[in-house]
Formats: structure tokens, C-alpha cells, sequence
């Protein structure tokens, strides 16, 4: 029986265990968002997103601009879904309901974008400013956290840290009892 108690007293600690984070809502456009802090390609970046039911984020006001800064700070370089890889100096978006509209909102750093370098296709928003910034992002020289935006976003049901924990203690249990059975 101290066998039982330890696990039950395990699976009450380990039930506690933290969430990690949930996308924000922007209730000027009512999507979601969240950042990534894995340091990818632009091409990573947007497989990550497309991996986790979102999309690299589409900035098409300046509010949204406002919200994303204020949210997650500026302090990481971030890359967006914006390129211009389909015809240079011309800037759409790669995916979300955006996908393939030409750039209606801009926050250029000063000399950007730099749309005199062949394969500079890919938007980032810069650190310390939040402006924005093009730039070979896939030939591995640059690699970033990204931002996922989501047009609906249904949480996940979290299960409890110790629930595995938990059903493996009650496996334990009743195999124990069922040979305690069989030797009576």
C-alpha cells in the first residue's frame, strides 16, 4: 500500500505543471497570434507555421502593427509572410487569407526594401524597431523567431501533466491486485 500512496502523491505534484502559452487575440481583425521562438528560414518559418494551423503573419494596418509590437515587443527580429518572389519590388503576402494581395500597409526601414538585390525576398520585422526589413531568407544566413497568425483559433484541451502518470499508477495497481488474486 506505500507503493500506491507514492504514486498517487507523485501524480497530485506532477497534475500541477504549467501551460505553455496561448495565442493573443487582436480584436481589431479578431485573429490570433503568437510567436515562435525557434530560430528558422523564412521557409522553415513558414513550414512551422503552416505545421502549427496558421500562417506567417500578415501586417495589413498600422493598429495591427501597433498590437504586435506592444504584445510581443520588439526585441527579437520576426519574420512575416511577406516576399517579393514573384517579381522584384513587388510585395505580397505568401499565405493566410492575404495570400497573393500585394502589401497595402508598409513599415519600411529607412532604405528598405532593397529590392536592387536580386534574392532579397523576404520580410522580417527588425529588432529594436519593429520596421521592416527584406532579406535573402533562406540561404541560411539569416534565421529568426517568427510570428503565427491564426484567422480562428480553437484551444487545445490540455491534458493534465499527471494523467499519464496517473493511469500508468492504476495499471500498476490493478495487475498487483489481479496477482495478489491468483496467489490466494
Amino acid at each position: 500500500m506505500n507503493f500506491a500512496k507514492t504514486i498517487l502523491a507523485a501524480t497530485a505534484i506532477s497534475a500541477g505543471s504549467a501551460a505553455s502559452a496561448l495565442p493573443v487575440q487582436f480584436a481589431g481583425n479578431g485573429h490570433w497570434y503568437e510567436v515562435v521562438e525557434t530560430q528558422e528560414t523564412h521557409f522553415g518559418a513558414f513550414l512551422g507555421a503552416m505545421s502549427l494551423g496558421g500562417y506567417l503573419v500578415t501586417i495589413t494596418d498600422a493598429a495591427e502593427q501597433a498590437f504586435i509590437e506592444s504584445t510581443f515587443g520588439n526585441a527579437a527580429r520576426y519574420w512575416t509572410g511577406g516576399n517579393d518572389m514573384a517579381v522584384e519590388g513587388d510585395f505580397e503576402w505568401i499565405d493566410g487569407p492575404e495570400a497573393g494581395n500585394p502589401f497595402t500597409y508598409t513599415n519600411w526601414r529607412n532604405g528598405a526594401p532593397q529590392s536592387n538585390y536580386a534574392g532579397q525576398d523576404h520580410v522580417f520585422l527588425e529588432d529594436g524597431t519593429g520596421e521592416w526589413v527584406d532579406v535573402n531568407g533562406n540561404n541560411g544566413n539569416h534565421v529568426y523567431a517568427y510570428l503565427v497568425e491564426y484567422t480562428s483559433y480553437i484551444p487545445p484541451v490540455p491534458v493534465p501533466a499527471g494523467l499519464p502518470l496517473a493511469a500508468g499508477a492504476l495499471g500498476l495497481l490493478a495487475f498487483a491486485k489481479r496477482r495478489k488474486n491468483k496467489k490466494a
